[in-house]
């Protein structure tokens, strides 16, 4: 073999034996792919997430008490950007010329404030602003620069990318070859699609990544914690107590940090950490929750239109925990004409959940997840687990965060007159697959060789599944609608 393909073949081998990078490569093609191809507000609640980023850009860091309900006061011309593209969602079509136009042309700018509506975004105005940091970021430079109302918009999603992009390649670096198992958790079309929209799912997603990469890190090395350590531990409680709150649960798994890490005395000390790390959760997600609560307005299910009340639906749990449980299972465990299939759409499922990638796909997908996982296990000693408390410990966290977002999902948004949970999306579980990684995987094992044919069947598997996630889209929005046979 001639050396300059040898010097070749060795740069790809290395480029595909790091998960990361696979990573970096494959979601920065698919991502800014569907970046732009998805159009403006066809992701779950992009509407209300980017008026809640308008209002917090306006000094608003709670939402505004307004006629009706809670919410802002945005510029009309904001409004109707927004109303212009919501006709895809029932089915219309557009080309891509089209979606070109619509983020280059010209049009009213961000900072046009004279013509204000009011309007209603009470789901996403008890976000806490940390959540939005990238997006309020792509904001103010739009603002600065007087960008129009939709290159902003798709400067915004650029920025929440981006942002997802780098913080999950710099948790996957952490991980070594569980990184691989990782990657496959993040790597669906869904993920990446959540990655894309304007939302508070991408910064938990890689917050939540982050926190789980830096423990398996600290786990694998077996180093003592330092207090340069110490303190990036405490900046990730103070982020993960900013995002969503079952999320807030995954900080529990500090716990795994075995005690001969910490030196007795000072700083560094475990229970003077934890001890500050409780006294962060309290503040910040105690805090923001009571705070934000405050003047509550309960918003209308969308599709019964009626406005739940929070005590009621709290006192149905209590007082019928069957009957919840019930409900449950016909979730999860029954297709029913009510919702779609939550388990499989952790892999199929896209956009305003009333599409999805090829079931060929979804196939290879889980049939992926049984492999990865399998040879990541392969030629493990149990040494190299963590013990059988710890696994179930994890196990327990991943379970308790399950029925808290079923628990808050129900108690926010579905009627309960509905035989399932009403409003459960596959999306809100990503970040509660993360502790399973603790649960079944030799964590503690530093050196877990793979085969090259490993280091090129993944990616390509992963390519052929983000594939299909690019053909739903255009079929999506795209190829002409198909006419009825009668």
């Amino acid at each position: 073999m001639p050396r300059k393909t040898q010097f070749t073949f060795k740069i790809i081998s290395s480029v595909l034996s790091k998960p990361y990078i696979v990573f970096l490569i494959i979601a920065s093609i698919f991502g800014l792919s569907q970046l732009v191809l998805v159009p403006a507000f066809n992701e779950p609640d992009e509407g209300a997430h980017f008026n809640r980023i308008y209002q917090i850009t306006e000094g608003h860091l709670f939402g505004q008490i307004i006629p009706g309900g809670k919410g802002g006061y945005i510029p009309k011309s904001l409004n109707s950007f927004e109303s212009s593209n919501n006709n895809l969602i029932t089915g219309s079509r557009t080309t891509f010329s089209q979606t070109l136009k619509t983020i280059t042309k010209n049009g009213p700018t961000i900072n046009d404030s004279k013509n204000l509506v009011k309007t209603h975004f009470e789901n996403t105005e008890l976000y806490n602003p940390i959540t939005y940091i990238p997006q309020v970021t792509a904001m103010l430079i739009s603002k600065l620069f007087n960008f129009s109302d939709n290159l902003t918009f798709y400067l915004v999603r650029l920025f929440g990318f981006i942002t997802w992009l780098i913080i999950c390649t710099f948790a996957l670096r952490k991980m070594g070859a569980i990184g691989w198992a990782a990657a496959l958790l993040i790597l669906t079309p869904l993920s990446v699609q959540m990655a894309i929209t304007v939302s508070a799912d991408s910064l938990a997603i890689a917050a939540s990544l982050l926190f789980t990469g830096t423990l398996i890190e600290i786990l694998r090395n077996n180093k003592p914690i330092s207090t340069k350590l110490s303190v990036y531990l405490l900046i990730l409680v103070a982020l993960l107590s900013s995002i969503k709150l079952p999320y807030v649960l995954l900080l529990g798994l500090l716990i795994l940090i075995p005690k001969d890490l910490f030196p007795v005395r000072g700083f560094q000390s475990r229970k003077f950490l934890f001890a500050i790390a409780i006294f962060i959760i309290v503040i910040i997600a105690g805090g923001w929750t009571v705070a934000s609560q405050k003047g509550y307005v309960p918003y209308r299910n969308a599709a019964g239109g009626v406005p739940l009340v929070q005590k009621t639906q709290e006192k149905y749990i209590i007082e019928h925990p069957l009957s919840f449980l019930h409900k449950t299972y016909e979730t999860y465990l029954r297709d029913t004409p009510y919702n779609g299939s939550p388990t499989l759409g952790f892999a199929s499922e896209l956009g305003l959940l009333n599409y999805g990638i090829s079931s060929w796909a979804v196939a290879l997908y889980f049939v992926l997840i049984g492999v990865v996982f399998s040879v990541l296990r392969a030629s493990s000693k149990t040494k190299d687990y963590l013990g059988k408390l710890k696994q179930s410990y994890c196990f327990l966290i991943a379970l308790v965060i399950f029925v808290l977002i079923n628990v808050l999902i129900f108690i926010s948004w579905s009627r309960i007159s509905f035989p399932v949970i009403e409003g459960i999306q596959s999306r809100y579980f990503i970040p509660d697959t993360f502790p399973l990684l603790f649960f079944i995987l030799p964590i503690l094992k530093k050196d877990i060789k793979l085969t090259n044919t490993f280091y090129v069947l993944f990616p390509a598997c992963l390519v052929l599944i983000q594939l299909a996630g690019v053909v739903a889209v255009y079929y999506q929005y795209y190829a002409p609608a198909l006419k009825p046979l009668i």
